[in-house]
């Protein structure tokens, strides 16, 4: 049986802070207005676009997105354009960012950029609850993911920005390559 501060644990809100059900309100207007700000979207796509990127672990439906974009219309941060088929008949509905969004999409990401020391903080207490080969597992399968975030984020860089970013990963993974290179070094003279 769990100690008690586990029983508490697992019955208190922080159990269902992790996975799709841990988006912070708000979330998933911010997101939904990066996606629009990038690429017109519907209904559908954001649907689809948020279910692939998160590789189905979060699924937001119909009840969700649609009411989300009629609040963001409404804010005046989105506006929408109907769409026919060949028929000429109303096939979707297609939103595209106004400036007012972009203002705010502008803010948001501000506001995420200045909270990212708290959550690193955070993260660094979190990982403590990992056993050590949970940790590397936890490492190793979540990578790749990060360096491809990392290269998608970069092509969109000015070119001189995203010279001196590339230069700055090489140095790191230089480091880490050294670094991993001396741990086997140590083992083989174990």
């Amino acid at each position: 049986m769990p100690h008690l501060a586990h029983r508490k644990f697992l019955h208190s809100p922080w159990r269902h802070r992790i996975g799709p059900q841990a988006v912070p309100r708000g979330f998933l207007a911010t997101y939904m207005l990066s996606m629009i700000s990038r690429d017109n979207q519907n209904g559908y796509s954001i649907m689809q676009g948020i279910s692939e990127k998160s590789k189905g672990a979060w699924r937001p439906g119909p009840g969700t997105i649609y009411p989300m974009l009629k609040a963001l219309s409404k804010e005046g941060l989105i506006k929408s354009s109907d769409t026919s088929d060949q028929r000429g008949d109303k096939s979707s509905t297609n939103y595209a960012i106004t400036e007012k969004g972009r203002e705010q999409l502008d803010e948001w990401r501000k506001f995420i950029t200045e909270q990212r020391t708290n959550d690193y903080g955070m993260l660094a207490i979190f990982t403590e609850l990992f056993s050590p080969s949970d940790m590397i597992t936890f490492y190793l399968e979540h990578m790749p993911t990060e360096y491809d975030v990392f290269f998608e984020k970069i092509t969109q860089l000015p070119p001189s920005l995203k010279e001196e970013a590339l230069k700055n990963m090489r140095e790191l993974m230089e480091t880490q390559m050294s670094k991993i290179d001396s741990s086997l070094k140590k083992k083989d003279r174990i």
